[in-house]
């Protein structure tokens, strides 16, 4: 019936199919580890993909942002520079004659009304610095609409609602 060499040969059969299966086994097993991590690490690239995402699109927000206040303060600084150019042009003022108004000889003849005239305008001055640098306007700078009312120094900046004519 059976011979050794058949049973030899049934077991060597056995064997090499037994390693076989053994080997299909391993390969499938590391396969599927090898799956899982990768599966893992595409998953950790996803959400830093998604991250850098949110953040391109949040820099791009503050960088429209950072323009609009660039172009706001910009305005406002010509603004103020404009209102300084007047300031200084009411104290360097030349008659019809020609000649330059010499406030030392106005003061040495109407001494009161120099400082009257100088107090008032440094109060209206600083009053423009002081909103210019962010202090809120006052209901009174806010309803004046005489000329009488206004700070004739800034009225752009410190009478918003004054129409000149």
């Amino acid at each position: 019936m059976f011979t050794s060499t058949r049973i030899y040969i049934y077991i060597a059969v056995a064997v090499f199919l037994a390693t076989a299966v053994g080997g299909a086994y391993w390969y499938y097993q590391d396969t599927q580890d090898k799956l899982q991590e990768q599966a893992a690490m595409l998953a950790g690239q996803q959400i830093v993909l998604r991250q850098q995402s949110e953040i391109i699109i949040q820099k791009a927000a503050d960088a429209k942002q950072q323009a609009v206040i660039s172009k706001t303060i910009n305005l406002e600084f010509a603004r103020t520079r404009k209102d300084l150019d007047v300031l200084r042009n009411k104290f360097n003022k030349i008659s019809a004659s020609g000649a330059t108004r010499d406030l030392g000889k106005i003061a040495i003849v109407r001494p009161k009304s120099i400082r009257r005239v100088i107090n008032n305008g440094t109060r209206e001055a600083l009053r423009c610095i002081e909103i210019a640098s962010g202090s809120p306007l006052t209901d009174k700078e806010v309803n004046a609409t005489k000329k009488s009312e206004i700070n004739d120094h800034c009225p752009e900046i410190a009478n918003p609602n004054y129409i000149s004519h």
